[in-house]
């Protein structure tokens, strides 16, 4: 490394560039999601997010705004990182390392293995679905990092949001007004 070069810790970053960071760490999550549910079904998106992520994703809006679910003592909106919403584990947007431990409790229980679509117990496997909200900056009173919700499907749930993920990625067909062929 130069010798003009200054390393710096997440806290140092000034706020611009620490969301830049959190954005990369944000696609490495995602990445890393991918890896794991490759083969294994399942769904993760980015950008407008259709089907169970749209819906998880109001649900979580609308937790934050009345205050069930807070950021754990960890978020620092000085210093964005990245926000994970376990759909199971509603109550905290979770760091990484609260995220893992988080993961680290499930033990096979019949709540283990609750859709977090439709409900029903499927004992089988749940498919790993995940989707990211970019993260957003608010000049000088801070910026939150992208928040990766992730939840567990059913088979016939997952199946709804391939449904959902592939509708939303076709291209809009535009007709002029009145025609109807």
């Amino acid at each position: 490394m130069p010798d003009h070069w200054v390393r710096m810790s997440r806290e140092e970053l000034p706020p611009d560039l620490a969301q830049v960071v959190a954005a990369q760490e944000g696609r490495e999550v995602i990445e890393a999601i991918r890896r794991r549910t490759d083969g294994v079904g399942g769904d993760v998106g980015e950008g407008p997010l259709p089907g169970w992520l749209a819906y998880w994703q109001d649900q979580l809006l609308d937790r934050v705004r009345d205050g069930r679910t807070t950021p754990d003592p960890h978020l620092d909106p000085q210093h964005p990182e990245v926000m994970i919403w376990l759909v199971y584990m509603p109550e905290l947007l979770r760091c990484g390392r609260c995220a893992t431990n988080a993961a680290k409790s499930i033990t096979g229980t019949d709540e283990d293995y609750r859709c977090d679509g439709c409900g029903e117990v499927f004992p089988d496997r749940l498919h790993i679905t995940a989707g990211t909200i970019p993260g957003r900056s608010y000049g000088a009173i801070g910026s939150h990092g992208p928040i990766v919700i992730q939840g567990g499907l059913c088979p016939f749930c997952s199946m709804f949001q391939q449904v959902a993920h592939t509708l939303a990625s076709l291209p809009k067909i535009v007709t002029p007004a009145g025609d109807n062929g």
